[in-house]
């Protein structure tokens, strides 16, 4: 994902409850983990979230916003009968 071309983007399935699913969710979920593995963003003197300051939080969650809308397209799993699949 960090090595990815400029405009290049993952198509990412999401089922109903909004998780995503298929081959291309471990991507998100891989990304999603090195951000909270992040020393700055996340520092190991907070053990606790709530004990978090809230700017942190803030500029994690924006920082996760930007790269996801640049990196990632969430779509509808649809099955073949049109419907939303429940996967």
């Amino acid at each position: 994902m960090w090595d990815m071309c400029d405009g290049e983007q993952i198509a990412v399935p999401i089922n109903t409850l909004g998780q995503p699913v298929g081959p291309e969710a471990s991507k998100l979920s891989t990304f999603l983990g090195t951000v909270a593995r992040n020393g700055e963003m996340a520092p190991l003197t907070f053990v606790d979230w709530f004990a978090m300051p809230d700017e942190k939080k803030e500029n994690m969650w924006q920082f996760v916003q930007v790269l996801i809308n640049k990196t990632f397209v969430l779509k509808w799993h649809v099955d073949k009968d049109g419907g939303r699949n429940r996967s």
